[in-house]
């Protein structure tokens, strides 16, 4: 059974479990302005750089080295993690994108 510090989060994976740190507060309010500026015109209308931009504002917070930590995961991989931290970080339920794409 594996440890987990408070203020961490685990997310299972396919390539084992990955932790992930607690989002403070500021820095939930922060990226979810972020999101919204990113989602304003709908799904449909989502400029690929900024939702890049979007995750990589996820993933600093997230990840303490996220460039070595997610280094083994494919670019796929690694869009469908930071998309779920930050789903849950703006507290939305991850499983809904799930759902929707079935």
């Amino acid at each position: 059974m594996q440890r987990i510090e408070l203020g961490k989060m685990k997310i299972e994976t396919a390539k084992g479990d990955l932790i992930v740190n607690d989002i403070k507060y500021r820095k939930q309010l922060a990226l979810k302005g972020h999101f919204a500026e990113v989602y304003k015109g709908g799904v449909d209308n989502v400029d690929l750089e900024d939702f890049y931009d979007l995750l990589g504002h996820c993933a600093e917070i997230a990840l303490p080295n996220p460039e070595e930590v997610l280094k083994d995961y494919s670019g796929d991989e690694e869009i469908r993690l930071l998309s779920d931290v930050l789903f849950r970080y703006v507290g939305l339920d991850p499983d809904v994108k799930k759902k929707k794409d079935n």
